[in-house]
């Protein structure tokens, strides 16, 4: 059969397709890569439309995670303000906003700045994703094993952490040299920390992925894969992130299932958002890690200041049992009365309902608010801190 221009001409945008669709394939991964190269997979369980804010539009650092060099540094930055300093110790309420727009900040920079006009309080905020007591246990010890100075601690109670389990990988090598006399001083909590420290020493970071890659170890597959991505992660812009990209499409995925699921269940009266009930054993394990950091910082001269986190006040069945979540704080009142150094207020009903967001199943958000949320807990605790110390006066 002859050939014909038209014949040609199609033959030649057959080539041009099959040649130009993987590059542009390439170039499209690339582009997501970059996009999701600070994408944080432990923060995939924020609410829907829910953003975390640890970092201002300007690039300022409020909420420190896992650096706490870093949050050190702004706690010695503000010593020549001459300012009380203090930590700031919570989970992902203090830094996830909900609704969030440009120029939003999180609780803590609305206290800073009320602390900055009447030039009384610096404060350097520590929280992560599901914090527990334990955590915070390392973030105390570590950033007074760094000889800070600390007037107040705030701690931010979350009924739900105390379900939290263990110390997560990031924070082993922040939990300082401890002994058996901290142990004896201080309490459970520090025997605790010391048997995380030597667990993780043991495993020396060994996971499953590390037995898996063993059975090419040294194979010419072995050295081409890490020449091709070494190349790929030097001269490629983005490529690096590519694990980041992979994890934020499959939580993006998931989040759209489960929120269209949850949804439907919901305006059919099928599900109801109730907590399940925590367990004794983390509940113990938290608590020793609890009255280990009422123990460091009484004997550090430490004010101690406990509040009862934000939780929506809305008609139906309360997020957690109800007679168990009263009595904790009712227990924690009392500890707060029977002290010199502790302090304690109620910031349950603080925000309005109309503040809050929706989680990832379409339930309302237990946890996470908007931004004016934020200025009234920055504003609460500011507050709280100014009749704390006009009283030690």
């Amino acid at each position: 059969m002859p050939h014909t221009d038209s014949a040609d001409s199609f033959s030649v945008q057959r080539c041009l397709a099959v040649t130009a669709a993987p590059i542009v394939g390439f170039l499209l991964f690339v582009l997501l890569c970059f996009h999701y190269k600070d994408f944080d997979p432990s923060e995939a369980g924020l609410g829907f439309q829910t953003v975390s804010r640890k970092v201002d539009d300007d690039g300022y650092r409020w909420c420190f995670s896992n650096s706490f060099e870093d949050a050190h540094g702004r706690l010695e930055y503000l010593k020549k303000s001459r300012r009380k300093l203090g930590l700031w110790l919570g989970a992902s309420q203090l830094y996830a906003i909900n609704d969030w727009s440009p120029g939003e900040r999180i609780a803590v920079a609305h206290a800073d700045q009320l602390s900055a006009e009447t030039g009384q309080f610096g404060i350097a905020l520590t929280a992560m994703p599901n914090g527990n007591f334990n955590e915070m246990l390392v973030v105390l010890t570590n950033i007074l094993s760094r000889q800070a100075q600390l007037d107040f601690i705030i701690v931010g109670l979350v009924f739900d952490d105390l379900r939290e389990p263990g110390i997560r990988e990031s924070l082993h090598d922040s939990i300082p040299e401890l002994s058996a006399d901290d142990v004896s001083k201080y309490g459970v909590g520090i025997q605790h920390l010391i048997g995380q420290k030597k667990d993780a020493d043991r495993s020396g970071g060994n996971n499953a992925d590390t037995v898996e890659r063993a059975t090419i170890s040294g194979t010419p597959q072995e050295h081409l894969e890490q020449s091709l991505t070494g190349l790929m992660d030097q001269f490629v812009p983005g490529f690096s992130a590519r694990n980041r990209a992979r994890a934020a499409v499959e939580v993006a995925l998931r989040r759209e299932v489960t929120f269209t699921v949850g949804s439907i269940l919901n305006a059919a009266g099928l599900r109801k958002n109730v907590a399940p009930p925590i367990p004794s054993s983390e509940r113990r394990w938290n608590h020793a890690a609890f009255e280990s950091i009422l123990k460091i910082a009484e004997d550090a001269g430490i004010r101690v200041l406990l509040y009862q986190a934000p939780h929506p006040q809305q008609d139906g069945p309360f997020y957690y049992d109800r007679g168990d979540y009263e009595q904790y704080f009712s227990e924690i009142a009392q500890l707060s009365q029977e002290s010199s150094f502790i302090e304690f207020r109620s910031f349950e009903d603080l925000v309005p309902l109309g503040y809050w967001g929706l989680n990832n199943a379409g339930d309302l958000d237990p946890f996470h608010f908007e931004v004016e949320g934020h200025r009234l807990l920055g504003s609460a605790v500011h507050q709280y801190l100014s009749d704390v110390f006009q009283d030690a006066r």
